[in-house]
């Protein structure tokens, strides 16, 4: 974004840079639309927050959001529902660019799998994910009243007020109420790969002692180590240390589950090589950019298509 709007980012990553293009980054919003800034602005406040996301009286929104696929300009139009029944300051708003109509008549169960299941079993099952969001209204959220939206904002969102409009009339307070006991049962979230797991708990003090001695081991003594954690994390990534620093001297059969590990995620995960071309593909890059990724990919073919197994 730096580079694109000609502001100087120097060493990114450096906080100092950082600041400085972020920064940078405001003016350059500020003065291609100051009225859009400044009400964007307001939003720091979570007063202003709550007035503009009214659940008592609710009215569409432009919303931006990360989550949102690039495909649609990382927007959509919103319809706040209701306060959520767990999280003070959050909303729960509907995705307009989605319509209820398949929604309306499934249980409280029924939704809760759409709302919560992962990726995989949503494709498995051939379901729809639910379109509902939860909005932080005292973490700055980026939203507008919809007239701001004109022909062009609609194009690059592919939605219409129209559109979204349509699929408003058909939300029901019976659907509301429903989402309301969905988000109030709402399953703790719980990372399947122990990776990112780190942060579901604290190291116990036993296993601190047994986590140096893990570090402080190299190449062959390391690869032939046991060492029994109690916090059951540890096991899974003791195994991946020891084949990521002493790959050579692990047994064939370990040698074969590292493997393994690594193909699942090249081509099971949701950021596996297909998924990544495509992305690319829509990226339209420069010709020396696009090479240059074509490369990265080919290099990694062989481990997609399992010939180095």
């Amino acid at each position: 974004l730096a580079s694109a709007n000609d502001i100087n980012h120097g060493q990114a990553h450096d906080a100092k840079s950082d600041v400085e293009a972020t920064i940078g980054l405001a003016k350059r919003l500020r003065d291609l639309n100051p009225k859009i800034f400044n009400e964007l602005l307001k939003l720091n406040s979570t007063a202003e927050a709550k007035k503009l996301f009214n659940t008592e009286s609710p009215q569409p929104l432009i919303y931006t959001s990360y989550r949102i696929p690039s495909d649609f300009a990382k927007a959509s139009l919103i319809l706040p529902l209701c306060q959520h029944p767990e999280r003070n300051n959050y909303v729960l708003a509907w995705d307009l660019r989605v319509s209820p109509r398949e929604f309306l008549d499934l249980s409280v169960e029924q939704l809760t799998k759409r709302a919560f299941a992962n990726w995989h079993e949503l494709k498995k099952l051939n379901l729809k994910r639910l379109p509902v969001m939860e909005i932080a209204l005292n973490k700055a959220p980026t939203a507008l009243v919809i007239d701001w939206l004109d022909k062009q904002a609609e194009e690059n969102i592919k939605l219409t007020a129209k559109q979204a409009s349509a699929n408003q009339q058909l939300i029901t307070s019976d659907l509301v109420d429903k989402l309301r006991q969905v988000y109030k049962n709402k399953p703790p979230y719980k990372a399947e790969d122990v990776e990112a797991q780190l942060y579901d708990s604290f190291i116990q003090e036993e296993d601190r002692p047994l986590l140096s001695q893990a570090r402080r081991a190299k190449g062959k003594d390391l690869a032939e180590m046991n060492i029994h954690f109690k916090d059951k994390r540890y096991s899974e990534l003791f195994f991946r240390y020891k084949a990521r620093n002493a790959l050579e001297h692990l047994s064939h059969k370990e040698k074969q589950r590292w493997q393994q590990y690594k193909l699942d995620k090249l081509n099971n995960s949701d950021w596996n090589i297909s998924s990544f071309r495509k992305k690319l593909e829509k990226l339209n890059l420069k010709k020396d950019q696009e090479d240059q990724f074509e490369e990265y990919l080919d290099n990694l073919l062989p481990y997609q298509n399992n010939s180095l197994f």
